[in-house]
């Protein structure tokens, strides 16, 4: 299950790491920056679309919750 509260964080530490905006990161995803605002304020969101913001940063799924992981995956 998603951890929104974790998963928006990591998400928004993600995004201004990598020093973009939410309208690039928007553009990028192909979805609004409605979308990314309401993502980095933990509200609930559809994996799929999860999964779009996920790989546009480079994080794993399992990272946000959406996917268990085995040990060794994480290594």
């Amino acid at each position: 299950m998603y951890d929104s509260v974790t998963g928006s964080a990591l998400i928004k530490q993600a995004r201004l790491g990598q020093l973009l905006s939410q309208a690039k990161l928007a553009s990028l995803c192909g979805l609004s920056t409605q979308t990314i605002r309401y993502i980095e304020k933990g509200m609930a969101c559809r994996p799929s679309t999860m999964l779009k913001v996920a790989n546009t940063l480079g994080l794993a799924p399992w990272q946000l919750g959406l996917y268990p992981a085995d040990k060794e995956a994480r290594s």
